[in-house]
C-alpha cells in the first residue's frame, strides 16, 4: 500500500508547560551531585538542550486512541501482548490489523502516523530563532518526600528530587502519509485531549506534572493524483481504480474543506498550506465529516 504515494499531511505542534513537566533521562540517579530524576535533553549544535522525544508523545497518543476505541465498542489489541492478534503472521494485512495498529503500526505492518522530536525550535527555524528558543527554556528542581503513614509527617527515607521543565516550547512534527479520514480526524482528537488537559506528558501524573498546552502551528496537506481536489480534503479511501481495493478502506473519504479557508491548488498535485486558526479549522472539519460519523458507528474502517 505504500508503494504509491496518495497523500500526505504534515502538523507542526507547539507544545508549553503548564504544570511542571518530566521527562526522565534514561541515565538519572547515576550521579550523585544531580537530581535522581533529571530532565531527558539530546546534544545538537547549540549543545545539550532538553527535548520532548518523539516516542513519548506517540505513546501517550496511542494510550489515548485505545481507550477510545475501546470505549466505542471498537476490538482493540494490546500491543505489549506478544500474542496479539495483530502480531500474528496470519494477520499481516492491512484489513486484518485494528484501527489503533492501522495509525500506530505493530509488529507487522509501518502505521500512518510518524512522530519527530520537539526541540525548542521549528525545524526550519533561523539560528537566532533557535538561541532565542533555548533561552526561553526554564527548568527547576523540585524535591518531594515520602510521608509516613503512621505519623503523617515527612519521611527522611522518602527523600528524592526531580528536575523538571517550567517554562519554554517545544515544536514536535506529526506526518501522515496515505491516510483515512478517520485517522486524521483520530490524530487530531488526541491532541485536543492533551491541549484540555485531559491527558498529560511524562511522569509525576498523579503528583500534578505534566500538564501541557498544544497548539497546531502550521498543518499542509499534499493530495496527489485522482485525490487531488481543490474543494476538498480526501482520504485514501476515494482512490480511484482497482489498486487499493483489497485493502477495504471505505468510501467516500472525503470532506468539503470549512468556509473562509484557502483552496488547495489546482493541478494532479494540490498543496493546501494552514497557519493557525485555519489549520484547526481544516483539523476539527474532520470531525464533522461523513467518513469520521461513518467509522464512529462501524462503518467507517474494515
Amino acid at each position: 500500500m505504500f508503494r504509491a504515494l496518495h497523500n500526505q499531511a504534515r502538523l507542526v505542534l507547539k507544545i508549553r508547560p503548564v504544570s511542571p513537566v518530566l521527562i526522565k533521562s534514561a541515565g538519572s540517579g547515576l550521579d550523585p551531585t544531580r537530581p535522581e530524576m533529571e530532565f531527558v535533553t539530546i546534544h545538537t549544535e547549540l549543545g545539550r538542550v532538553e527535548y520532548l522525544p518523539g516516542s513519548t508523545l506517540k505513546g501517550v497518543m496511542r494510550s489515548f486512541t485505545e481507550r477510545l476505541l475501546l470505549g466505542l465498542g471498537k476490538k482493540v489489541c494490546d500491543p505489549l501482548e506478544k500474542k496479539s492478534l495483530c502480531a500474528e503472521r496470519e494477520h499481516r494485512s492491512y484489513s486484518r490489523q485494528c484501527d489503533v495498529c492501522k495509525l500506530f503500526g505493530s509488529p507487522n505492518l509501518a502505521g500512518r502516523l510518524r512522530v519527530v522530536d520537539g526541540l525548542p525550535w521549528r525545524v526550519d527555524a533561523p539560528d537566532e530563532e533557535r538561541q532565542a528558543g533555548r533561552a526561553e527554556l526554564k527548568r527547576e528542581i523540585r524535591a518531594n518526600v515520602a510521608i509516613d503513614r503512621a505519623s503523617g509527617a515527612s519521611s527522611s527515607k522518602g527523600l528524592f528530587d526531580m528536575d523538571v521543565l517550567v517554562g519554554g516550547a517545544l515544536y514536535p512534527e506529526l506526518s501522515l502519509r496515505n491516510y483515512q479520514l478517520w485517522q486524521l480526524a483520530l490524530t487530531w482528537l488526541a491532541l485536543k485531549e492533551l491541549d484540555t488537559g485531559f491527558l498529560q506528558i511524562g511522569g509525576g501524573k498523579s503528583r500534578g506534572l505534566g500538564r501541557v498546552s498544544c497548539e497546531v502551528t502550521l498543518l499542509e496537506i499534499r493530495q496527489i493524483g485522482s485525490l487531488a481536489n481543490p474543494d476538498e480534503v480526501r482520504g485514501v479511501g476515494a482512490v480511484t481504480g482497482e489498486s487499493l481495493r483489497q485493502y477495504r478502506l471505505g468510501d467516500p473519504d472525503r470532506s468539503p474543506l470549512p468556509e473562509g479557508v484557502a483552496r488547495f491548488s489546482d493541478g494532479p498535485l494540490s498543496e493546501g498550506r494552514y497557519v493557525g486558526e485555519a489549520a484547526r479549522s481544516v483539523l476539527a472539519a474532520t470531525l464533522a465529516s461523513e467518513p469520521w460519523r461513518r467509522f464512529v458507528e462501524g462503518g467507517g474502517a474494515q
